[in-house]
């Protein structure tokens, strides 16, 4: 069963009030959920630490279903930015890149890299990359007209939702070749491009030939995938706890061999769950983490 859309994305932070105003205010989300994680939760991502742990799920204005999700960890260290393997960046579509990223900057997020036309595009996409407070990378795009190849969802507020989630791995092209033959999603061959800012984050020169490549999901949905120096490896975690900075993508699907399901009960409907009958975790090629939600049919 190949993967589906994207329906949340799981940010480790240390305090949930700030999270929600924070992404409230700049970005325009809105809270459409507040929990804890429940023990079963819990068990079904194998990250028994933050049983209890405070939970909070917004939604962009548009009331697209496609969600960030916070979990409060009090104690969490502080992740570096692009320093190791797994989920580092989300992309959200715009409306307008450089008002979308004028918004933001008036709060704590901080510019990796200045709106400009992403010149792959022949001037259809025009994008900024900004810093989150928590380590993760948020990708502003605004979809001017169709790009040949791909079905780019184009923002029906300021800022969006989710439309593609970016992986660090050793090898974008290996990495793609495990996600089609284990799920059958189709994907792209990598090409070179310099990602400068990236490359300061790495310490590198800003021509820097980074190979990226994309992994198709639901039409609108993708995944990226980037390769990484020879200096950045796998990234650390809390015993019994979540990966830091952006722990985990949520998709529609099945998981493959090996992983293990477990019954949703009740309490884990809501927006994220809905009536996915179960949920289970598994980890991709760069240690990433993937919670599979499948609806049983």
């Amino acid at each position: 069963m190949t993967l589906g859309s994207i329906r949340a994305v799981t940010i480790v932070c240390p305090d949930l009030d700030a999270a929600t105003a924070l992404y409230s205010s700049h970005l325009g989300y809105r809270p459409v959920e507040r929990s804890v994680v429940a023990p079963a939760l819990a068990a079904a991502w194998g990250a028994p630490a933050v049983e209890g742990c405070g939970v909070a799920v917004l939604a962009p204005a548009s009331g697209a279903d496609t969600f960030i999700r916070f979990v409060e960890v009090r104690d969490a260290a502080p992740y570096t930015p692009c320093s190791a393997w797994g989920w580092h960046a989300l992309e959200l579509t715009v409306l307008d890149c450089d008002l979308a990223t004028a918004q933001a900057t008036q709060g704590p997020f901080r510019i990796l890299g200045e709106p400009k036309d992403l010149s792959f595009s022949d001037g259809a996409l025009r994008a900024s990359q900004l810093l989150g407070p928590f380590g993760e990378v948020l990708y502003l795009t605004e979809v001017r007209r169709p790009v040949p190849g791909y079905e780019l969802p184009v923002a029906k507020t300021l800022i969006d939702r989710i439309f593609i989630v970016v992986q660090h791995g050793r090898s974008a092209q290996a990495g793609l070749g495990w996600y089609a033959q284990t799920f059958g999603n189709a994907a792209t061959e990598t090409m070179a491009v310099p990602i400068e800012f990236m490359a300061a984050l790495h310490g590198l020169d800003p021509t820097y030939p980074y190979r990226i490549g994309t992994l198709t999901l639901a039409p609108g949905f993708y995944f990226e995938l980037d390769d990484t120096p020879a200096h950045v490896g796998a990234r650390s975690r809390p015993a019994g706890g979540l990966p830091p900075g952006i722990a985990m993508v949520s998709c529609l699907g099945r998981p493959p061999a090996g992983a293990t399901s477990r019954a949703v009960d009740v309490a884990l409907g809501g927006p994220i769950y809905g009536t996915a009958r179960t949920a289970s975790r598994g980890d991709g090629p760069g240690g990433e983490w993937l919670e599979f939600l499948d609806a049983g049919t």
